[in-house]
């Protein structure tokens, strides 16, 4: 019986892939590879950089936290519309260990003080 659980488990899995990529549009995001892994730029979600493939990630949103600079912004996971604009975005880092990956997001929101396409997402799905 667990080989039959494991295999539908999979199937499954194959399926709600094959949902996403039919069903959802593509936004980028800007990370630091390191290894086989991807990473946030700044913020950890739940004390991990980490981000990990093909799972949902859900954001851990917080409101008016201080730059440094005497501004606030609000935290969680920033994703960027259109892989040209992503790219361009990209040319404002200094450092230069940052690479664009392809998502999926959920839960889009502007955010505030940024380029008309760079949102906040409740969670995202790095593929």
């Amino acid at each position: 019986m667990g080989g039959q659980n494991k295999f539908m488990v999979e199937l499954l899995r194959f399926f709600q892939n094959k949902y996403m990529e039919l069903n959802n549009k593509i936004f980028y995001k800007i990370v630091e590879p390191r290894g086989n892994d991807y990473l946030t730029l700044f913020h950890g979600i739940g004390g991990s950089r980490v981000l990990p493939k093909n799972q949902w990630v859900y954001a851990e949103i917080k409101e008016n936290v201080a730059d440094g600079k005497g501004s606030t912004y609000t935290s969680g996971l920033h994703i960027i519309d259109g892989y040209e604009n992503a790219l361009n975005y990209l040319k404002r880092f200094r450092n230069t260990n940052r690479c664009i990956v392809e998502c999926y997001a959920e839960g889009l929101k502007h955010k505030q003080k940024s380029k008309d396409y760079v949102y906040l997402a409740d969670k995202i799905m790095i593929i």
